[in-house]
């Protein structure tokens, strides 16, 4: 585990996320790319616990281990990431209304929900 030495003795520590089995890629990144950074930028070592490459709807455990401190900040980093692309899921989907075939298509069908039709008198 070359570089993981404490820089002032206190020990290594290793924590675990849990990671929904559809966001393991997220956390791994293209190519590992998003993983390596993470490790890079807060000096730790990350390993996905799983038993094959084949997607599952079941929780992985992410092992972070190193120094306490950055592997709580570590851990901080990945939930972040986790919860923002959960954000960004949740307001893509808001942001689309069916329409529904069965019935006639009227012009406040068409306009964002965020909008308001101003009022008649």
């Amino acid at each position: 585990m070359g570089g993981m030495g404490g820089d002032s003795g206190g020990g290594q520590t290793a924590v675990e996320v849990m990671v929904p089995g559809n966001k393991v890629g997220l956390v791994i990144g293209k190519g590992g790319e998003t993983i390596r950074q993470l490790q890079r930028r807060d000096g730790v070592k990350m390993v996905i616990i799983q038993d094959d490459n084949i997607p599952s709807v079941h929780e992985k455990p992410l092992r972070i281990s190193g120094d306490p401190h950055k592997c709580q900040r570590a851990k901080e980093m990945v939930l972040e990431l986790l919860a923002e692309r959960e954000v960004k899921v949740d307001l893509k989907m808001s942001a689309v209304k069916p329409l529904h075939v069965n019935r006639a298509i009227h012009f406040h069908d068409l306009i964002p929900r965020f909008i308001q039709p101003m009022p008649t008198f």
